[in-house]
């Protein structure tokens, strides 16, 4: 009994274990996916009847130079007008729409890792920034944010009497 017990026990453990890593991978990953909304018959599946992605990868540095941020985001396929850049309680808010343009209806996919619709990605930024101040560009796939840094308040001490 003693060793039905242990084995209980033992798994019982690495079931948490395994549990708590996936848990840990998720809040690591989480804000790195980005999730794209196909409400098209046409965009969700493809001509061999699968379904096309609805998860990508917008690849995204986010550097402190000490007076600003510097946001680097690969957002491949959009025009400047497809994209909305927003700045909401401390976090940087990218959106926009990626829509497929197929010039071919013949053949069939054997590989479909592009994602097509509407997405949102939120970034937590370490530091506030004046709204004002903020620049964008985009060129060949890649935008580019400058984020200045607000004036931080500077410490004083006051003399209680």
């Amino acid at each position: 009994m003693t060793a039905l017990h242990d084995i209980r026990e033992g798994l019982g453990r690495a079931w948490d274990s395994v549990s708590e890593g996936w848990l840990h991978l998720y809040r690591r990953c989480k804000s790195a996916l980005t999730h794209f909304d196909n409400n098209s018959r046409e965009v969700s599946a493809s001509s061999n009847g699968s379904q096309r992605l609805n998860w990508g990868l917008l690849s995204t540095d986010l550097m402190d130079d000490g007076g600003s941020l510097r946001l680097t985001m690969e957002i491949p396929g959009l025009e400047k007008g497809d994209i909305r850049v927003s700045v909401e309680d401390d976090r940087l808010i990218i959106s926009g729409s990626k829509q497929l343009q197929e010039e071919h209806h013949q053949g069939k996919y054997h590989i479909m890792e592009c994602a097509y619709g509407s997405f949102q990605r939120r970034i937590p930024l370490p530091a506030s920034v004046d709204e004002a101040k903020v620049e964008a560009s985009y060129k060949n796939g890649i935008l580019r944010l400058s984020l200045p840094k607000k004036a931080q308040s500077s410490r004083v001490e006051i003399a209680v009497k």
